[in-house]
């Protein structure tokens, strides 16, 4: 059988792991597919385990007070706040407050080389350092350095010579692997907390697998909090970077959405270039200026990045700072850590499942807060369906199938949308002899992850075992293509039947990246999710396509850029594809009457993929 020499490369994201497969796998945008209705199979008649219902308990929300100096406000209690849900008040019970309670902070640092060359490395690591002087002895401090590589993460106290020796060896380089370090930053924090769900686990699973080292602990800190320790420390993502994202396999839209769902305020700091951009918003220029002047570009690059460090601050409850200098920003953010508040309020028993608003104020108005926008009510708790995952994993690890198979289908049952569950009871049924059934759980994990390299693996083996060489062929090839080496694979299927007539044409073909709509605002990335998927699915099915989720080894990348999203669900758009290169370009028109509307997101979407594909395959065979 024919194996061009690129089939002997070395697998780019490696094995599956069982605990990333699974972690706490509710966030991605593209995990979202409206009414599918479809059941786990092997559903109990009686389960009598709850639902994860998120309608009683505590609502925790996040709140800096600052007067109006800047200085932080210390010192407050309950009845010096004053909050509204949806217009209701709110009946404040808890404070933690920044004087008395101990912070566990995730310091993710830009080590790129435009850091080294503006600042020199001795400067941007005393800066660091002089973060850490300031934090508290009991503080806790996750360091994670990132630039071409994330990590590895470390934990420790601020006076650790673990985390010193961390700062001072660590090796500037290129690339800003900004979205990827806060996937990571966020995973890390929420492991340490029992009343928190990775909102960023399953992003580290399908996008960042193999590329990002794990974290090294210290007895000290890191190890997960019991539930008492947890609710008297407050927690925080601080974000240091001079640069727009560059070399991150997670895009933008990953990033939102974990700060998102996430319980952690982001506090990103963004200086030297990042910063600079302020000075020039509402400046004039000339379409003549505008077509020849570099700087134009640069300024647009750098005022998006603003626009989306600030929109994931805003919806976390964070805040964005941008400063000149990197001393600056540290002593910025200290201001606001300082003055940020835990507040908690007893949730109310009825409320309509979605988007809910806040406003927080102070009873005596002598002072700035700055306070999250709103908190997400769902019907389910993302929290307690992320425990079950949890407990069934390491039931699966441990050998107890059965067991792990009934909380999986439990998860499946109530949340059947989303497809770490089905990936999860499908590793479980594969162990227990029952193929049928586990591959037609893949296979339902990949409608709603469709492109997911690692599930297509998977699917090829299945259909290995069930005789049906066809789909194994097709399913290993798009595995292939998408990252995981399928050499053992295509020799096992070899010996049992012929590959396909365009063997040698497939395995050369096109492969897609798709990046996410780049749209700032919060509302707009979830109103487009149904069209992410769509799109996805439609590369993932197209004849003569694959797909990966590592844009390093894509051929062609395939973009929406968003003219206008309209209250009525109306999209204008552009459906935008260029080369690995970035030099051929291709724009196409998309509109959409309605992104609400499966059906009409359907056929825009079709008849869009159709032009696109023929331009794909018409550059990549010439």
């Amino acid at each position: 059988m024919f194996l061009p020499p690129q089939l002997q490369v070395s697998p780019v994201c490696g094995a599956v792991t069982l605990a990333l497969a699974l972690a706490l796998a509710f966030t991605g945008a593209g995990d979202a597919v409206a009414g599918s209705g479809q059941e786990a199979a092997g559903t109990q008649a009686q389960d009598r385990r709850p639902r994860f219902e998120a309608s009683v308990g505590m609502t925790r929300i996040k709140a800096a007070v600052i007067d109006a100096t800047g200085e932080p406000v210390a010192g407050l209690g309950p009845s010096d706040f004053r909050v509204w849900e949806n217009g209701a008040e709110q009946e404040v019970t808890l404070v933690l407050d920044p004087v008395r309670f101990s912070l566990d902070v995730a310091l993710a640092l830009d080590f790129s080389a435009s850091i080294e060359r503006d600042w020199s490395a001795v400067s941007a690591r005393q800066a660091a350092h002089g973060f850490l002087d300031q934090l508290g002895a009991d503080d806790c401090v996750f360091l994670l350095p990132f630039n071409s590589q994330v990590g590895p993460g470390v934990w420790g106290k601020p006076d650790d010579v673990i985390l010193r020796a961390a700062i001072d060896n660590q090796e500037f380089e290129f690339y800003t692997r900004l979205y990827d370090a806060m996937l990571v930053a966020h995973d890390a924090l929420d492991q340490r907390r029992p009343d928190s769900a990775s909102a960023a686990a399953e992003e580290l699973d399908d996008t960042l697998y193999g590329t990002w080292m794990e974290p090294i602990t210290n007895a000290s800190c890191g190890e997960p909090l019991d539930p008492e320790e947890a609710r008297e420390r407050r927690a925080a993502l601080v974000l240091m970077t001079d640069g727009e994202d560059s070399g991150s396999r997670a895009g933008y839209a990953d990033a939102l959405m974990a700060s998102w769902r996430s319980e952690v305020p982001v506090f990103a700091i963004g200086v030297g270039q990042a910063a600079q951009t302020a000075q020039y918003r509402g400046t004039s220029w000339n379409r003549r200026e505008l077509r020849r002047s570099s700087s134009r570009q640069r300024f647009e690059a750098f005022a998006a990045l603003q626009d989306q460090l600030r929109e994931i601050a805003r919806v976390s409850g964070g805040q964005l700072i941008l400063q000149q200098d990197l001393a600056d920003g540290y002593a910025t953010t200290l201001g606001l850590l300082r003055g940020y508040y835990v507040l908690a309020y007893v949730s109310p028993e009825s409320v309509e499942q979605g988007w809910q608003e806040l406003e927080v104020k102070l009873t005596d108005a002598r002072a700035e807060v700055v306070v999250q926008p709103g908190v997400y009510r769902n019907e389910d708790s993302h929290v307690g369906a992320v425990n079950v995952l949890r407990e069934a994993s390491v039931k699966f690890a441990m050998g107890q199938y059965e067991e792990a198979l009934a909380d999986f289908d439990h998860v499946a049952r109530f949340s059947p949308d989303i497809g770490a569950p089905f990936f999860g009871r499908a590793l479980v049924l594969e162990e227990l002899g029952r193929y049928a059934e586990a591959r037609d759980s893949f296979a339902r994990s990949l409608e709603l992850r469709p492109g997911a390299p690692a599930t297509h693996s998977k699917l090829a083996e299945m259909s290995l075992r069930s005789g049906d060489y066809a789909q194994g062929w097709e399913h290993s090839i798009r595995a292939h293509l998408g990252g995981y080496s399928q050499v053992e694979m295509f020799e096992a299927l070899d010996k049992v039947s012929e590959p396909p007539e365009d063997m040698r044409h497939r395995l050369v073909g096109p492969v897609i990246f798709y990046m996410r709509p780049r749209v700032a605002e919060l509302d707009s990335q979830i109103a487009l999710a149904d069209v992410s998927h769509e799109i996805l699915a439609g590369l993932d099915t197209t004849p003569m396509l694959a797909v990966t989720n590592d844009a390093r080894v894509a051929d062609f990348t395939v973009s929406v850029w968003v003219r206008r999203l309209g209250d009525d669900g109306k999209l204008s758009a552009r459906l935008v594809l260029y080369d690995l290169a970035g030099t051929t370009r291709r724009e196409q028109g998309l509109t959409i009457e309605d992104v609400h509307d499966e059906e009409a997101v359907e056929a825009a979407i079709g008849e869009a993929l159709e032009k696109a594909r023929d331009w794909i395959l018409s550059r990549h065979e010439g």
